[in-house]
């Protein structure tokens, strides 16, 4: 199905025909959100979070996957740069917490009900979505977990961790470059990322993500 020839509203069937196309697509209230595709430097630096809470995911019997098409109600499909979950019912176990999982929008779509953690990388392009229409529409779904991981044009990396408290997030511990991030909950992690390619963010394009119907 085109994008550019689609009238009205999108439907979650309507949207899943795009396949992998839709890995940078979103679909929220039959509007679809066309973002830009991830730099490598986010790919990287998602790599290193997931890399790091992969042990004690797997000791919680818990998926971590990135770039995940996740449901939040059948109007709202985002794509998350960093999820864990709950594994498939038919996972062997031997899955949880690899950071390859890659998910095809077109047959695999998680839904927010297995999802204890999301991550989202920042970068001028999709900051503005990550800490406000996705802070709402997490929030809204019940995810209890946010990671932000907010990189400065030098490089250096911040990580903020969020809890969900009375239907919105709340700020929780703030690990500066240098520092470890401690986690207690949803399971026992410490991460700790001191600098991305600096590079890279400085030459990200400074322009909004597109909305079409």
């Amino acid at each position: 199905m085109s994008i550019l020839n689609h009238v009205g509203p999108w439907t979650e069937a309507e949207y899943l025909t795009l396949g992998a196309a839709s890995n940078h697509v979103e679909l929220v209230n039959g509007d679809l959100l066309i973002g830009a595709l991830p730099r490598p430097w986010e790919h990287d630096l998602a790599r290193s979070i997931a890399d790091q809470l992969a042990p004690g995911a797997r000791e919680a019997e818990l998926v971590v996957g990135e770039r995940v098409t996740l449901r939040l109600t059948p109007q709202r499909i985002v794509v998350a740069d960093l999820v864990v979950r709950r594994p498939p019912a038919d996972s062997t176990g031997e899955e949880a917490a690899d950071s390859d999982d890659v998910a095809d929008p077109a047959r695999d779509v998680v839904d927010v009900s297995d999802v204890v953690l999301v991550a989202e990388i920042l970068a001028a392009q999709t900051r503005l979505i990550d800490t406000v229409t996705k802070d709402h529409l997490y929030a809204k779904a019940g995810i209890r977990w946010y990671l932000l991981a907010d990189p400065d044009p030098a490089g250096l990396v911040t990580l903020r961790w969020r809890r969900l408290e009375d239907g919105r997030y709340v700020d929780g511990a703030v690990a500066g470059p240098g520092t470890s991030l401690t986690l207690s909950e949803p399971f026992r992690a410490d991460l700790r990322i001191d600098t991305a390619p600096a590079r890279s963010i400085r030459n990200v394009a400074r322009t909004a993500p597109g909305r079409t119907r």
